[in-house]
Formats: structure tokens, C-alpha cells, sequence
């Protein structure tokens, strides 16, 4: 029984101890990963522990060496301005950062934990994680040349045209350009030199590669800020002449002039010019000027029309030429004039009719301004007699405008024969009242009459003549009205205002 109880308590023992010593082993919260900075940078890597016991030191290792090495209060590295240490033990923190980075530098590391600094085999080691670091060329990169010729070819000739600089890391990017645009055809890229890419850019010759120049831009994946640019040319190609008689718009008429400009494009220049016409012309009708490069034809006609015209120009490195048809309308014309075919050089002859244009827009322009003064006038004296009709209105006492009235009569000094046919017999003459315009007041009382009753005579009649008939009193007449009206009576008159 005693000897039960002893081995229970050895095992109580023994377990206690295994538990504090699991609870006491430490471990990684964090572990450092990897890392990319460029050449000149900083670069830190990350090393977070727990359940570190006192007296245990933490060394970061680079490749199986020990760069840095810290215990609780001292740190200890190889190089204190290039690798330096941010401890906080509280947190478990034991970063590394690495000053101003190197190619050295890019290399493996690992954050491990020792019992002592005699021991030989960490407690615990993180995994290796790796720092890459990045460079950009050297500042004499990039470097442009002509691998063969000294800048000037002729027309056919192969250009090899290379950009080089040193590879760098990540590898540069090269570009051939030319007028800002970039050039993707015929490249070729390079990397057989240990440290080294080359852009080839090989191509053939032509007359509009003459006068050319090329840029290689460099650019790094490393630093998107970073560009450089190096150029070659303007390169010289020497070709023939490139000819172009420039045509004209329509078919000329009989009797008509016409000139043609033999235009030509060469390096060196053309030195030379004739023209050959097919079927031939009449030479008094041919004129040539500015050393045979201008052809005038004078006088042209029917028969001209079909002739093939070419232009030849030459220079040091061969002959070209150009062609096009004379027409000629079939109707004469009894005004010659001159037609200059279209060029950059027709101000050289100018035609007689150049300025047919500009006499037509000016007179368009002058009967505009007839018709706009024509218009003004018009206006005004439609407004004039309406402005002075306008001012001669009287007023009445109120100061309103009086009316025109609707009916008017005749003075009360009017006296009109009656035919005797409607007359009664003695009658005679018949005297007629007075009408006088009234002013009409917009302001009265609609229960008073707007009418005002003028002087009204009974005429003196026999007693054996009828009744009188008396008109309406809204009726308007006037003495000519009643002196033709069918009822054979007299009566006095009244103005009515409406």
C-alpha cells in the first residue's frame, strides 16, 4: 500500500512538471514572408513570439548565418547601420529591417529561437522566406546605334537599327519609335549577352524613310516613374526622282491656255526636266519656263484632245517620270482664258480669271446691301404717314383721342334738289338739319343715350299732304343718300355716333 502511494505521487510529480513545461514553450504568433524592394530601399521582415522564457535569444539568419542575435536587453549584428532590430518583448515582437538594400541582399532568411547562445539547435525556426531585390540600368543606359552605314543609304538598302541596355531586375522593357508612335514590326529581342537585352529593329529603305529619326524608350517594371529615351538619325536615303504632274478639274475648251507643273521629289535633287507629248503638238503653241519644269499649252484645240503628256526628271541616282491626258471639250469658245492645273506652284502663272471669284462675292455682297437699304426705306414710308395721322388726332376737353365717326352729314347750308318726281307739288326746296361729330366718353353709364339729338325742323307742309315717314334713327344717310332714295318724303336728319 505504501509503495502504491509512492509511485502515485512520483506520477503527480512527473505530470506536473510535463505541463508546465508544454505551457512554457514558445511559439511563432507571426511568422516573417517575403519580401521585394528595390535597390537603395529599405526592406523589413515581420517575427512575432509567445511564451518566450526569460534568457532565450532570438537571432534572424540569412543563409545559415547570423546576422543578428538579441536577448532580453542586448542586440548583438555584424553590421549595427545595415540590419537593425525593433524588439518589444511585452508583444513579442523582434522585426528586422534591412538599410538601403543591396544586390548582397537578396538572399533567404529565417527568425529562430535558442535556449542560450551556446546552443546549437533553435527551440524553433520559422521557414525560410526570400528578400528579392530589384535594380534599374545604369544612368548610361540606353545606348542607340546604326550597326552598319554611317547615316546615309540608298533606296533599297537594309537598316539594322539596335537599342541595348543592361537587363536589370525585373528585366527592362524596350521600344523603337518614331513620330511618337511605337514600332512593332521587324523587332527583335536580344538576351544572349550575360547582363545585357538588345532591341533589333532591321528594315529596308525607302524614300519616306529619308530624313527619319528613331527613338528606344526604356521603362522598368520596378519603378513606374522611370523612363529614359535615346535616339538615331535623321537618316539620309538617296532615291530617285518621285514625279506628279498635278491634273485639273475639267476639260478645257477650244482656244483655251492651260499649264502644267512637272512637281518632283528626289535626294538629291532633280537637275534635269522634259516633257514628252503623244500625239506630238505644234510647237509655236508650247511654252516652257522655270527651266523646262512648267509646260503651257496656248491656243489648245479639238485635236488636242487624247494627247498623252509625261514629265521626266532625273538626278544622280536614276529617272522618273509621271503621265496623265489632255481634254478638250469639242465646243469652242469665243473667250480664251487660261486653266492652271491644281498645284502648291499655280500662283507661278496665275490665270486670268483668279480673281473671277472675288468679283462675284463682291457683287453678291453689293446687292445685298441694296436690298437691305431698299427694305429700310420701304418701312419708312410705310411708317411716316401713319406716325403723322397718328400725331394730328385731336382731343376733347378730357384729353382722350375723338373718334372717327362711323356717319357723317353734310353741312346744314346743303341743299339738294329733289327730283319732282318725289317731290309734292308747291314743296319746292327742302332744308336739311346739321350733323356735328360727338366725342364718345368710354366712361358713361350704359342707361344714357350715346347719341345727342341736333337741331330737328318740321318743315312747313300742306294739309292734304301725307304723313311723313320718318326713318329709323339708327339709319344712316346723307343728302345724297336721300336725294336718290325712292320715298317721296322729307325729314329731318340726326347724327348718330357709334
Amino acid at each position: 500500500m505504501y509503495k502504491l502511494q509512492k509511485d502515485f505521487f512520483v506520477f503527480l510529480i512527473i505530470l506536473m512538471v510535463s505541463l508546465s513545461t508544454v505551457e512554457s514553450t514558445a511559439s511563432f504568433l507571426k511568422e516573417p514572408s517575403d519580401q521585394t524592394a528595390l535597390k537603395g530601399t529599405d526592406a523589413s521582415f515581420t517575427c512575432t513570439i509567445e511564451n518566450l522564457e526569460p534568457g532565450y535569444i532570438v537571432q534572424w539568419i540569412q543563409s545559415g548565418i547570423v546576422v543578428l542575435s538579441q536577448n532580453e536587453n542586448v542586440s548583438v549584428t555584424v553590421d549595427p547601420k545595415h540590419f537593425q532590430i525593433d524588439a518589444n518583448r511585452d508583444r513579442g515582437e523582434y522585426n528586422l529591417t534591412i538599410k538601403s538594400v543591396t544586390l548582397t541582399d537578396d538572399n533567404q532568411y529565417s527568425c529562430a529561437v535558442f535556449e542560450n547562445e551556446g546552443a546549437f539547435e533553435p527551440i524553433i525556426s520559422s521557414k525560410n522566406v526570400r528578400l528579392t531585390v530589384n535594380y534599374l540600368p545604369d544612368e548610361s543606359y540606353p545606348e542607340c546605334s546604326e550597326t552598319q552605314g554611317n547615316g546615309i543609304y540608298k533606296e533599297g538598302d537594309y537598316i539594322e537599327l539596335c537599342c541595348e541596355s543592361e537587363r536589370a531586375s525585373p528585366p527592362v522593357t524596350l521600344q523603337w519609335t518614331t513620330n511618337d508612335k511605337v514600332i512593332r514590326q521587324d523587332i527583335r529581342i536580344d538576351d544572349s549577352e550575360n547582363g545585357i537585352r538588345k532591341i533589333i529593329y532591321k528594315f529596308q529603305a525607302t524614300a519616306a524613310h529619308n530624313g527619319m529619326s528613331f527613338s528606344c524608350k526604356l521603362t522598368s517594371s520596378a519603378d513606374s516613374t522611370y523612363k529614359r529615351n535615346c535616339s538615331t538619325g535623321p537618316i539620309a536615303i538617296t532615291y530617285k526622282p518621285q514625279v506628279l504632274i498635278p491634273s485639273y478639274e475639267n476639260a478645257v475648251a477650244p482656244g483655251q491656255e492651260i499649264l502644267f507643273f512637272c512637281k518632283s521629289t528626289a535626294n538629291p535633287v532633280a537637275t534635269a526636266f522634259r516633257w514628252e507629248l503623244e500625239p506630238a503638238i505644234d510647237t509655236d503653241r508650247l511654252v516652257l519656263k522655270l527651266e523646262n519644269q512648267t509646260l503651257q499649252i496656248l491656243n489648245t484645240k479639238p485635236k488636242d484632245n487624247g494627247t498623252k503628256i509625261k514629265c521626266f526628271a532625273s538626278n544622280t541616282i536614276g529617272d522618273g517620270h509621271a503621265q496623265l491626258i489632255l481634254l478638250v471639250h469639242p465646243y469652242p469658245t469665243t473667250t480664251p482664258r487660261s486653266v492652271v492645273a491644281t498645284t502648291n506652284f499655280s500662283a507661278l502663272i496665275p490665270p486670268a480669271e483668279s480673281t473671277k471669284g472675288e468679283e462675284e462675292r463682291l457683287t453678291l455682297a453689293i446687292i445685298l446691301c441694296i436690298a437691305t437699304i431698299g427694305c429700310i426705306m420701304l418701312i419708312l414710308l410705310l411708317t411716316i404717314p401713319i406716325l403723322i395721322v397718328y400725331c394730328n388726332k385731336k382731343k376733347d376737353k378730357g384729353g382722350n383721342y375723338i373718334s372717327k365717326p362711323d356717319c357723317y352729314f353734310e353741312p346744314k347750308d346743303c341743299r339738294t334738289e329733289l327730283p319732282y318726281s318725289h317731290t309734292p307739288a308747291g314743296l319746292g326746296y327742302t332744308e336739311w338739319g346739321t350733323g356735328r361729330s360727338v366725342s364718345t366718353d368710354h366712361t358713361h353709364r350704359y342707361d344714357e343715350p350715346i347719341y345727342q339729338e341736333v337741331e330737328e325742323k318740321e318743315p312747313t307742309l300742306p294739309e292734304e299732304f301725307p304723313k311723313y315717314y320718318y326713318p329709323d334713327p339708327y339709319e344712316t344717310r346723307s343728302c345724297l343718300q336721300t336725294k336718290y332714295d325712292e320715298f317721296p318724303t322729307v325729314y329731318a336728319t340726326r347724327s348718330i355716333i357709334i
